[in-house]
């Protein structure tokens, strides 16, 4: 018998064929800019406008996959950051503490909360900030939230394309090993 996720996400194969294909496309574009920025801690706060620009187009595919699940399941989750965790935390409720491992350049937590006082990700409060004002906002667009926005998309593609596995059974927490490695893009392995 289907799970209530697999049923959702096995209606909507066009939403997850789009997803792949962005993901995909993005994925190239932030590997292109290893050749003139290391990802390492010590080049976090790096900005561009290409970063930027490579930030809003994770948001705004982020943005675009979810409203596009909600709406066509007429689902009541809010069409906000806040509904997407909501959603998403049906199917992984521990999802603030996925995280993903860049190798010699450390781990990135996508969901983590900003602070108590606000569950937002950072990376999604700074491209919300950059898509609205990148002249003020370009210090937003650095490689921190592009590589913390990228591995929220590579867990929402996950979750679009293997509904039926769960994070927990591929991610040994506290970080990734062995065989999950098969399983992840080039973006995330040597």
């Amino acid at each position: 018998m289907l799970t209530e996720i697999e049923v959702l996400f096995g209606k909507h194969r066009l939403i997850s064929q789009h997803l792949e294909s962005r993901y995909r496309a993005i994925e190239k574009r932030v590997i292109s800019t290893n050749d003139y920025v290391t990802p390492s801690y010590k080049n976090a706060e790096t900005y561009s406008y290409v970063f930027a620009s490579i930030l809003r187009d994770i948001g705004s595919c982020f943005d675009s996959i979810l409203r596009e699940l909600i709406t066509i399941e007429e689902l009541s989750y809010s069409k906000s950051i806040g509904g997407f965790l909501d959603f998403l935390k049906q199917y992984e409720p521990d999802l603030h503490f996925v995280e993903l491992s860049l190798n010699r350049s450390g781990s990135i937590y996508p969901f983590r909360p900003q602070s108590q006082s606000d569950s937002t990700p950072k990376w999604w409060t700074s491209y919300n900030k950059v898509k609205h004002n990148e002249v003020r906002q370009e210090k937003r667009g650095c490689l921190r939230d592009v590589y913390t926005g990228l591995g929220a998309l590579f867990v929402l593609k996950w979750l679009v394309s293997r509904p039926n596995i769960s994070m927990w059974q591929m991610i040994n927490i506290p970080s990734i090993h062995g065989r999950t490695r098969d399983y992840l893009n080039d973006f995330f392995n040597p």
